[in-house]
C-alpha cells in the first residue's frame, strides 16, 4: 500500500500570473501616486512665506499673503495690490513669488526695476497650483509642465500658456488687474 505524499499547495500558472500582476500594479501605484499629491490638485502645499530649495535645484516660490512681512497684499474686486518694501521677496529684479488672495493665486516676477509680470498659478493641464521654479522655469508639481515666467509653455503635458494679467508699478505699490 502506497501512501500518497501530500505536497504543499502550489499555485497554478494562472493564479501565479494573476498575483504577480496585482503585485506589479500595486508597486506601480506606489511610485505614481506620490507625484499626484494628496488627492488635491493644489498639492503639495506651501504655508510659509520663505522659499525652500531642494537638491535638484527646484525652489518653492515664496508665498505672499495679506499677512506677509515686507509685502502687503490687498484685493478689491478685480484689483490686487502688493506693497513692495525692501524686505519683500519681490524687492529685486529677477525675483519671483506667489501672491495669494482668497479667490486667486498668482505668480509675479520682477522683470526690471519698474516692471512686473503676473500670471495665474493654476496649471492649464489639470489645474494644479504651480508653486516651484527651476532654472528660471515655473514647474507644475503634479505632472512637470514647465512655463516661462511670462506664462508661455516650455514643455507639457500642458499645451496652453498660463493666463497673464496687466500690471502697473508706482515705485512701491504693484497693481495687478484680474
Amino acid at each position: 500500500m502506497h501512501k500518497k505524499r501530500h505536497l504543499p499547495d502550489t499555485p497554478t500558472r494562472r493564479s501565479f500570473c494573476a498575483q504577480t500582476g496585482q503585485a506589479v500594479s500595486l508597486a506601480t501605484l506606489g511610485v505614481v501616486l506620490p507625484g499626484c499629491g494628496s488627492g488635491s490638485p493644489t498639492a503639495p502645499s506651501e504655508t510659509t512665506s520663505g522659499s525652500t530649495s531642494t537638491s535638484s535645484g527646484v525652489t518653492t516660490l515664496p508665498l505672499l499673503t495679506s499677512s506677509t512681512a515686507g509685502s502687503v497684499v490687498t484685493i478689491t474686486g478685480n484689483l490686487v495690490t502688493v506693497t513692495i518694501g525692501p524686505s519683500s521677496p519681490l524687492a529685486t529684479v529677477g525675483s519671483t513669488a506667489r501672491v495669494q488672495g482668497p479667490d486667486h493665486e498668482l505668480i509675479v516676477s520682477r522683470s526690471t526695476q519698474d516692471s512686473f509680470i503676473a500670471v495665474t498659478a493654476v496649471c492649464t493641464h489639470e489645474q494644479c497650483t504651480v508653486s516651484t521654479i527651476q532654472n528660471g522655469s515655473l514647474v507644475c508639481p503634479c505632472h512637470s509642465s514647465r512655463f516661462s515666467t511670462t506664462g508661455a509653455v516650455i514643455n507639457g503635458p500642458a499645451s496652453t500658456p498660463l493666463g497673464q494679467f496687466s500690471t502697473s508699478f508706482d515705485g512701491t505699490t504693484l497693481s495687478i488687474t484680474l
